[in-house]
Formats: structure tokens, sequence, C-alpha cells
């Protein structure tokens, strides 16, 4: 897979540990969450996803003054926008041409600004930085970097976010992919069901119902699908699939029927999410969950 690099670099303060900086603590949110040292979402092309820049412990005068810059290789998204709050101190600004200011080259761009207030002024925490834009253009993993530096030449990372962009929630190396995919020789074609997070367990309808995951909606299904083969199967009765795996000429047997037993009627706590590293070999065969 290949791996786009959005990297913002934020400029002034002391660095002490990771994701931590003395002065101004800055971090990354995307589509409103905030988690400064592991979070990840994930896009389709032609989807957005909206970064913003936190102060988490406010500004505290000349010494937190900082300049950023975001930018993204143009082949794989664009960042556009950013807008300054309310909450931010007065003189801080935002820029779209980091290229013209030697900050990156082609294929990168994005914004660059700085966080300051010539009077010195102290502010309280919040969102600084907001509706900075990623648009989503081609299959990938961006890393989205924070850096700090005291002086543009010790650059440190302090957060990182992930924005996987893909178009199908099954990897395309996984084992069961072109079952999944369906096609001329199927009547079903990349059902969602497959992607869902306990339909290794029998959650064949993705919908919890009350506290269960595995339900009577679920055995409905199985019971439309037990014992047919592939020509007899639609695209929601293939969610009843529960192994990926034909055993004999039919695609729901007794090994999905024993799964759906194991799970059937209890808690949450007791049904737990798929494992994304479907055959254990040590790479993920999802991209993602649906549900």
């Amino acid at each position: 897979m290949k791996k786009l690099l959005i990297t913002l670099i934020l400029v002034g303060g002391i660095i002490s540990g990771s994701c931590v900086a003395q002065g101004m603590d800055l971090e990354i949110s995307v589509n409103g969450d905030l988690d400064p040292c592991d979070y990840e979402v994930v896009l389709q092309p032609g989807e957005t996803a909206v970064l913003n820049i936190h102060s988490t412990d406010g500004y505290a005068g000349w010494s937190d003054e900082v300049y950023f810059w975001l930018i993204v290789d143009t082949n794989f998204g664009t960042i556009t926008g950013g807008e300054v709050t309310p909450a931010a101190p007065p003189d801080t600004f935002v820029y779209d041409d980091p290229r013209v200011q030697g900050m990156c080259f082609p294929p990168d761009d994005g914004i660059w600004g700085a966080i300051s207030d010539f009077g010195g002024g102290t502010y309280p925490p919040g969102i600084y930085i907001d509706a900075i834009e990623f648009h989503c253009a081609a299959e990938g993993a961006a890393t989205i970097n924070l850096y700090s530096t005291p002086d543009f030449v010790n650059v440190t990372l302090e957060d990182t976010v992930i924005i996987q962009q893909t178009t199908d929630c099954v990897n395309s190396d996984a084992p069961f992919y072109t079952e999944w995919e369906g096609g001329p020789n199927y009547f079903w074609s990349k059902p969602d069901c497959w992607c869902f997070q306990r339909q290794c367990r029998g959650d064949m309808d993705g919908i919890k119902n009350g506290p269960f995951w595995v339900a009577i909606q679920d055995l409905n299904i199985y019971r439309m699908s037990y014992g047919k083969t592939d020509p007899f199967l639609t695209q929601q009765t293939i969610c009843a699939d529960l192994d990926h795996i034909r055993t004999g000429p039919f695609r729901v047997a007794i090994p999905d029927l024993n799964i759906f037993r194991l799970y059937f009627n209890k808690f949450e706590s007791q049904v737990p999410v798929c494992p994304m590293d479907w055959d254990g070999d040590g790479d993920d065969d999802y991209n993602y969950w649906k549900n």
C-alpha cells in the first residue's frame, strides 16, 4: 500500500518528551476526534476530513508564538482552508503558499501560518485553527505528523495521525477477497455484512438488538442460507457464511452454525470484534469495519 505523508510542522517552544512540548502544547483533531499520540480514521477517495489545531493548555505570551505548516503530496490529496477562531491570539494567521515560502516543494503543497500575539497576551485552551480540509484523492495511508522546533533546525516529532484512504473494507490481499468480491459467477458483490465488526461471530445484519449483537434477526438470515450452494445465495444470505470457507458444495454449513451457537444471545462483552488479521499471517485482511 502506498504511503502518503502529510506533515504539520510547528515552530517554537522546547521539546520535553513524546507528544509533549513546553510552552504551548498543540495537538491535531480529525473530524472532531482528538487523540494526540495514536489516532486512525478511514476515508474513501473523494471524501474529506476536517483537521483542527488545538492549544490544549492555552497561550502564555511571546514565548508561545509558533509558525506551522501542513503539507500533503498532491498526488494523493490536497490541504485547503484553515480559519482562525475567536479563541486564538489576535495576530494568528493562515496562508496557502508554503511552496512560495520554501517550506515544501512539488508535489507537496498545503497551508502555513503562525499563532501569535504581538502584545504578548495570554489566552485559554481551545481550537485556534479550524476548518482545515484534507481532500482524499487516492488510495493509501496518509500519515500526519506534528513536529515542533525551537530554531528551524532541530525538529522533533510530537504527534501522529493516520488517515487510511481506501475503497474496499476488505484488503485485496485477503484470502477470501475473491469470494467477497463476487462478480458474474456469484449472486452477490462485495457485501457489506462481511465487513461488520462481529460478522465472524454471527452478526449478519450489523445491528445490535438490545444487549445482543447475535440475535433472532441473525438466526432468521441463517435459516434462509443453511445448506445452500453459491447459485442460491444472495447479497443478504451470503452474510451467513461466517468462516468465509465453503464446506463441500455449501458455503453456509455446520462450521458456521457452530460459530453462531457460540455467540447467540451473548452480551457484547462476550462477543469480541473480529480480527483485522483474519488468517494470522501478520498482515491485516481488513482495511476498516462497516459498522
